[in-house]
């Protein structure tokens, strides 16, 4: 299973930002690294990651700051390793989250 696409909106820094995780040929990559200084947003990209893995549901207080209507949406490539659905998956994790700003 692979990451294609990750939307973030009201959560962190980020206002509005969709991420790719996929090569100029459209191919997931293997591996992406997430560099930056403190506050950046890398623990949010990886908490909005987590929280839209097929199997997991979203826990309200999960992040330090976000919107009354903050927005995870991710796109997930699955195929060889689950042969009964090779198609892109696409989760969306929505709510109000505690400490909502």
């Amino acid at each position: 299973m692979y990451l294609e696409r990750l939307q973030l909106r009201g959560l962190g820094p980020f206002d509005d930002v969709e991420l790719s995780f996929v090569d100029e040929q459209g191919e997931a990559r293997p591996l992406t690294v997430l560099h930056g200084d403190g506050g950046t947003g890398k623990s949010t990209v990886l908490q909005a990651i987590d929280c839209t893995r097929p199997g997991r549901t979203v826990k309200g207080g999960l992040y330090r700051v976000a919107s009354a209507e903050a927005l995870v949406a991710s796109a997930w490539q699955v195929g060889a390793e689950d042969p009964n659905r090779p198609r892109a998956l696409v989760r969306h994790a929505r709510e109000r989250f505690r400490g909502a700003r």
